[in-house]
């Protein structure tokens, strides 16, 4: 599944997790984040960003890091769809293993966050964030990036999401 594929179900799925509901995060924003910190001077430590998602280096990303799974593996072997694919968050992810997607929402769901002014809406999984740190800082960024970059910018043209 490439970039556009997975941006495209992040959006669909409203950047939550379809099993527990919480809001995710895109990881490559908070890579840029980081970039954006250590370029304004920071020289401290920061737990920001991690290629591997690793608790101690990138907790938020190894709790609500926004990953692509399928609904139902077994049958997915072949060839997966948006129709077989679903938004995630670590923890789901790794916690449904093999099960088919209704055994898990029952297994995994909680209720959705809701703040005192209400839901998460509007939620982009700062999506929108990557995209203005990453026409900034477009000389750093590696293939893949681009690739997120040019997927979110097309969808967002094509939707006006």
């Amino acid at each position: 599944m490439n970039e556009a594929e997975k941006i495209s179900i992040f959006y669909r799925d409203g950047w939550k997790c379809r099993y527990c509901k919480k809001p995710l995060i895109f990881a490559p924003a908070m890579k840029y984040i980081e970039v954006e910190i250590r370029n304004s001077g920071f020289p401290g430590p920061l737990a920001y960003y991690h290629t591997n998602w690793k608790k101690k280096s990138s907790p938020l990303l190894a709790e609500l890091g926004a990953e692509v799974t399928s609904v139902d593996p077994v049958n997915c072997l072949s060839k997966c769809t948006d129709d077989t694919e679903v938004t995630a968050c670590v923890n789901c992810r790794s916690g449904k293993s093999s099960k088919d997607f209704n055994s898990c929402e029952k297994l995994l769901a909680t209720n959705p966050i809701n703040g005192i002014y209400g839901g998460t809406d509007h939620w982009d999984g700062m999506s929108s964030l990557f995209v203005v740190l990453a026409e900034r800082y477009s000389n750093q960024l590696i293939d893949t990036d681009r690739k997120w970059l040019n997927a979110i910018k097309a969808l967002i043209h094509e939707n006006q999401v």
